[in-house]
Protein backbone atom coordinates (compact mmCIF):
# COMPACT_ATOMS: atom_id res chain seq x y z
CA UNK A 1 0.00 0.00 0.00
CA UNK A 2 2.68 2.31 0.82
CA UNK A 3 4.57 1.76 -2.38
CA UNK A 4 1.20 2.52 -4.44
CA UNK A 5 0.90 6.08 -2.90
CA UNK A 6 4.48 6.72 -3.37
CA UNK A 7 3.79 5.85 -7.24
CA UNK A 8 0.90 7.94 -6.89
CA UNK A 9 1.89 11.08 -5.81
CA UNK A 10 5.12 10.96 -8.80
CA UNK A 11 2.17 11.33 -11.03
CA UNK A 12 0.87 14.76 -12.11
CA UNK A 13 -2.07 15.37 -10.63
CA UNK A 14 -5.33 15.59 -12.99
CA UNK A 15 -5.79 18.05 -15.01
CA UNK A 16 -1.75 18.98 -15.26
CA UNK A 17 0.32 18.47 -17.51
CA UNK A 18 3.82 16.45 -17.38
CA UNK A 19 6.75 18.85 -18.40
CA UNK A 20 7.53 16.46 -21.13
CA UNK A 21 4.21 17.18 -22.82
CA UNK A 22 4.60 20.94 -22.09
CA UNK A 23 8.27 20.53 -23.85
CA UNK A 24 6.00 18.76 -26.53
CA UNK A 25 3.64 21.11 -26.71
CA UNK A 26 5.70 24.28 -27.19
CA UNK A 27 7.97 22.41 -30.13
CA UNK A 28 4.15 21.64 -32.03
CA UNK A 29 3.60 25.23 -31.84
CA UNK A 30 6.21 26.68 -33.22
CA UNK A 31 5.89 28.43 -36.91
CA UNK A 32 8.13 26.40 -38.35
CA UNK A 33 6.86 23.28 -37.28
CA UNK A 34 3.10 23.94 -37.89
CA UNK A 35 4.15 24.79 -41.69
CA UNK A 36 6.24 21.48 -42.42
CA UNK A 37 3.16 19.48 -40.40
CA UNK A 38 1.14 21.24 -42.69
CA UNK A 39 3.61 20.15 -45.84
CA UNK A 40 4.11 16.75 -44.95
CA UNK A 41 0.15 16.31 -44.46
CA UNK A 42 -1.28 17.79 -47.41
CA UNK A 43 1.66 16.53 -50.10
CA UNK A 44 0.94 12.85 -48.88
CA UNK A 45 -2.50 13.19 -49.00
CA UNK A 46 -3.23 12.84 -45.62
CA UNK A 47 -1.39 9.86 -45.11
CA UNK A 48 1.56 10.99 -43.23
CA UNK A 49 1.81 13.34 -40.17
CA UNK A 50 4.81 14.66 -37.99
CA UNK A 51 5.53 12.65 -35.05
CA UNK A 52 7.50 14.30 -31.93
CA UNK A 53 9.42 12.70 -29.49
CA UNK A 54 11.97 13.26 -26.35
CA UNK A 55 14.96 11.80 -27.80
CA UNK A 56 17.01 12.56 -24.57
CA UNK A 57 16.22 13.39 -21.13
CA UNK A 58 18.29 15.87 -19.23
CA UNK A 59 20.60 14.87 -17.44
CA UNK A 60 23.32 16.89 -14.54
CA UNK A 61 25.51 17.98 -17.16
CA UNK A 62 23.07 19.11 -20.29
CA UNK A 63 19.96 20.62 -18.66
CA UNK A 64 17.94 20.37 -22.16
CA UNK A 65 15.39 18.08 -23.56
CA UNK A 66 16.56 17.09 -27.42
CA UNK A 67 13.30 16.94 -29.21
CA UNK A 68 13.21 15.53 -32.86
CA UNK A 69 10.66 15.82 -34.74
CA UNK A 70 10.14 13.14 -37.40
CA UNK A 71 8.66 11.93 -40.33
CA UNK A 72 7.63 8.60 -41.53
CA UNK A 73 7.79 8.30 -45.04
CA UNK A 74 6.81 4.41 -45.28
CA UNK A 75 10.51 3.35 -45.03
CA UNK A 76 11.85 4.67 -42.54
CA UNK A 77 11.83 7.77 -40.12
CA UNK A 78 13.34 10.68 -41.55
CA UNK A 79 14.17 14.08 -38.98
CA UNK A 80 12.87 17.49 -39.73
CA UNK A 81 13.83 19.23 -36.60
CA UNK A 82 16.09 18.80 -33.82
CA UNK A 83 15.58 21.11 -31.03
CA UNK A 84 16.72 20.85 -27.22
CA UNK A 85 14.48 22.83 -24.38
CA UNK A 86 15.85 23.95 -21.57
CA UNK A 87 13.97 22.21 -18.51
CA UNK A 88 13.38 24.32 -16.37
CA UNK A 89 12.62 27.67 -18.90
CA UNK A 90 11.38 25.59 -21.41
CA UNK A 91 13.88 27.99 -23.63
CA UNK A 92 14.33 26.73 -27.22
CA UNK A 93 17.78 26.13 -28.85
CA UNK A 94 17.98 24.53 -32.55
CA UNK A 95 19.97 21.54 -33.11
CA UNK A 96 22.09 21.39 -36.52
CA UNK A 97 23.16 17.91 -36.87
CA UNK A 98 25.44 18.64 -39.85
CA UNK A 99 27.04 21.32 -38.44
CA UNK A 100 26.98 20.20 -35.07
CA UNK A 101 25.85 23.25 -33.54
CA UNK A 102 22.74 24.30 -31.37
CA UNK A 103 21.82 27.97 -32.08
CA UNK A 104 19.53 29.98 -30.07
CA UNK A 105 15.59 29.42 -31.78
CA UNK A 106 15.56 33.14 -32.36
CA UNK A 107 18.60 33.52 -33.52
CA UNK A 108 18.04 30.28 -35.90
CA UNK A 109 14.79 31.45 -37.09
CA UNK A 110 16.46 35.29 -38.45
CA UNK A 111 18.99 32.96 -40.39
CA UNK A 112 16.34 30.75 -42.15
CA UNK A 113 14.40 34.12 -42.98
CA UNK A 114 17.78 35.73 -44.61
CA UNK A 115 17.94 32.48 -46.55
Amino acid sequence: MTMWLIFVALLPAAGQQSIEDKVIDKIKQLPEVKERAKYVKVHSNNERHLQYTIFQQPTEQHKYYWVKVLEDNGEMYHTQFNFYVNAKTLAIKYFDPQLDTVIDYKVWKKMRKSD
